[in-house]
């Protein structure tokens, strides 16, 4: 997910007026001589300020992915209001390190502010999640920019952005973060390709295509009728289960939530 802080910035020339006697005024030439010599000043404007979080700096558009590593398999992404209406379309397979075998994925996670509900089509049973977190790590950016924390949060852990590359057809920054050994090509925002390399294997998930302007399907971000949404854990409490290996399993398996 390229982030940048959104400024605007303009620029203003100060004027000399001098005044005096006629005797005491400078000739021609030497006028001319100090007016070119004034230098702009940039004026400093105010951050944007927005009514809510902003994720992208594309207002709506449709990504398709490819997994490679420990995931095998593609994904559909359609997203509008700039990040905070996305709704996922992911079918992999991988092999699962509790059983030993491999195992089908086939997902549905819708967002929109800070709801995320998880759909698993095997069984068409859901879990939604409370995302308030987002909206409290958007208060770190006075225009509530989320790219600009992703940013800022990626430099804290030692991050830089090495080069450019193109990426679906567009230009991304290449992060490096040494300390989670991970390269990430952001494109406004937008994670379009990442590397991380684990003990023994290793996660790719890169863009194919990225169409920022035709129309978005119509009713793109209705879940089937069918599903079964239970209430779960908000992000945070999800994050924090994560770092309990013998709760991992508990959090990731919704296939095992039953129907009322």
């Amino acid at each position: 997910m390229r982030l940048r802080k959104t400024f605007v910035l303009g620029l203003v020339f100060t004027q000399l007026i001098g005044c005096g006697s006629h005797e005491a005024q400078p000739e021609a030439e030497t006028v001319v001589e100090n007016l070119t010599s004034v230098k702009p000043k940039p004026e400093v404007i105010a951050p944007i300020k927005r009514a809510k979080p902003i994720r992208y700096q594309i207002e709506k558009g449709h990504i398709s992915y490819i997994y490679d590593g420990v995931q095998k398999g593609t994904e559909e992404v359609y997203f509008s209001d700039y990040g905070m209406v996305e709704i996922k379309f992911t079918e992999t397979v991988r092999d699962n390190p509790f059983s030993g075998t491999e195992e089908k994925i086939s997902l549905i996670t819708f967002m929109k502010d800070s709801a995320i509900c998880v759909v698993d089509k095997t069984t068409m049973n859901a879990r939604k999640i409370d995302n308030s977190l987002l909206f409290e790590s958007a208060e770190e950016s006075e225009s509530l920019d989320l790219n600009e924390v992703a940013e800022n949060m990626y430099r804290d852990r030692g991050g830089f952005i090495e080069n450019q590359e193109i990426i679906a057809g567009v230009e991304c920054d290449r992060w490096l973060i040494e300390s989670t050994k991970t390269r990430e090509w952001r494109h406004r925002g937008i994670m379009l390709k990442t590397d991380i390399e684990l003990p023994r294997n290793f996660v790719k998930v890169e863009a194919t295509a990225i169409d920022t302007v035709s129309s978005l399907p119509e009713n793109i971000f209705d879940l089937p009728e069918n599903v079964n949404i239970q209430d779960g854990m908000s992000m945070k409490q999800w994050i924090e289960e994560l770092s309990k290996p013998v709760e991992r399993r508990k959090v990731f398996d919704i296939r095992k939530q039953k129907k009322n």
